[in-house]
C-alpha cells in the first residue's frame, strides 16, 4: 500500500513538474516583447497621481471622519454590527489565497495531454487567473503587513486614550497596527484582480469588495482612513501585476487606447465560461483505462 502511494505521489510529482516547465516555455522569450509592448501609465495611476489620492482622502478622513467614529457606532443597530461582522470575515486573505494556490495546484496536476486544445486553453485560463490572483494578493498582504508594523497607527480600541490620529512608528505592537487596512488591501486586491480577468461583471465584484472593506469600519477594526489606504494600496498592486503580465502577454493584453483586458477572450465573460465547461465536458470525458482479465 504504502509503495503504491509512494509510486503515485512520484506519478504526480513528475506531472505537475512538466506542466510547469511546459508553461515556462510556452511564456520563454516574452521578456524580448516587453520594450515594444511598454505603455505609458494613465494619467491618474502614476505613483504621484495615487500619493495625491492617498493624501487627499485620508486627510480629509482623518479631519472630517475618524475622530467621529466610535459617536457614529454607538447609534448604530446591534443588527447592523452583526451582520457587517459576518460580512467583515470574506476579508481574509486565507482563503482567497487557499482557493486560488488549490485550484492552480489541481489544473496542474492534471495530464493535460488527453485533452482537447480547446479544454489545454481553458486550463491554462484558469490557471493564470488563479496564479494572478494568488500572487496579488500574497504580494499586497507581505507588503501592507510590513507598513502597518512599521507606521504604527493605534487601533480605534485605544482612540479614549490615545485619540484617533496617534502613530507611533516601528513600536512593533498588534495594538498600533491600524493602518492601512489588511483587510480592506487583501478585499481589494482580490476584488480588482477578478474585475480585470471578468471585465463583464466589474461593477458587481468591485460592489462587492467595497462593502466588505467598509465591514471594517462597521465593526470598528479601523478608522475610514485607515480602510481607503488599504483599498488604495491592494488595489494599485493587483493593478500593477496585470499590467507586468500585459506587458510580457501573459493572461493578459493591451488595447490600442493602452487598457488591459484579458488576453484570450477579451471583454466577454460569456467566451471564458464556455472555455471552461469545454474543459469540463472533455476532462470528464476521458476513458479510464482498466485492466482486461
Amino acid at each position: 500500500m504504502r509503495a503504491r502511494i509512494r509510486t503515485t505521489l512520484n506519478v504526480l510529482a513528475r506531472r505537475m513538474q512538466h506542466q510547469f516547465k511546459s508553461g515556462i516555455a510556452l511564456f520563454r522569450g516574452r521578456d524580448s516583447r516587453v520594450e515594444r509592448l511598454r505603455h505609458p501609465l494613465p494619467e491618474g495611476h502614476r505613483p504621484q497621481d495615487l500619493a495625491a489620492i492617498l493624501l487627499l482622502f485620508c486627510g480629509l478622513s482623518m479631519v472630517l471622519l475618524d475622530a467621529h467614529l466610535h459617536e457614529w457606532l454607538d447609534v448604530v443597530p446591534g443588527g447592523y454590527s452583526s451582520f457587517f461582522g459576518w460580512v467583515t470575515d470574506f476579508g481574509k486573505s486565507d482563503w482567497m489565497l487557499a482557493v486560488s494556490g488549490l485550484v492552480f495546484l489541481s489544473l496542474l496536476a492534471l495530464n493535460h495531454e488527453t485533452v482537447s486544445y480547446r479544454a489545454r486553453l481553458g486550463l491554462h485560463i484558469v490557471m493564470t487567473g488563479a496564479a494572478f490572483v494568488f500572487v496579488s494578493v500574497a504580494t499586497s498582504g507581505i507588503l501592507v503587513v510590513i507598513l502597518k508594523w512599521c507606521i504604527g497607527r493605534a487601533r480605534p480600541k485605544l482612540v479614549e486614550t490615545m485619540g484617533p490620529v496617534h502613530f507611533d512608528p516601528f513600536i512593533f505592537h498588534g495594538k498600533f497596527t491600524s493602518f492601512p487596512s489588511g483587510h480592506s488591501t487583501s478585499v481589494a486586491a482580490c476584488a480588482v484582480a477578478l474585475a480585470l480577468l471578468m471585465p463583464s461583471y466589474r461593477r458587481f465584484i468591485l460592489v462587492v469588495g467595497f462593502w466588505i472593506a467598509v465591514s471594517r469600519i462597521m465593526v470598528g477594526a479601523h478608522y475610514p482612513s485607515d480602510v481607503i489606504a488599504g483599498v488604495l494600496f491592494g488595489g494599485t498592486v493587483s493593478y500593477m501585476v496585470a499590467r507586468w503580465m500585459a506587458r510580457r502577454g501573459i493572461g493578459f493584453k493591451y488595447t490600442q487606447n493602452g487598457n488591459i483586458i484579458p488576453a484570450f477572450y477579451g471583454n466577454s465573460s460569456v467566451k471564458a465560461c464556455r472555455s471552461l465547461w469545454g474543459f469540463v465536458r472533455s476532462a470528464t470525458s476521458i476513458p479510464v483505462k482498466t485492466k482486461v482479465a
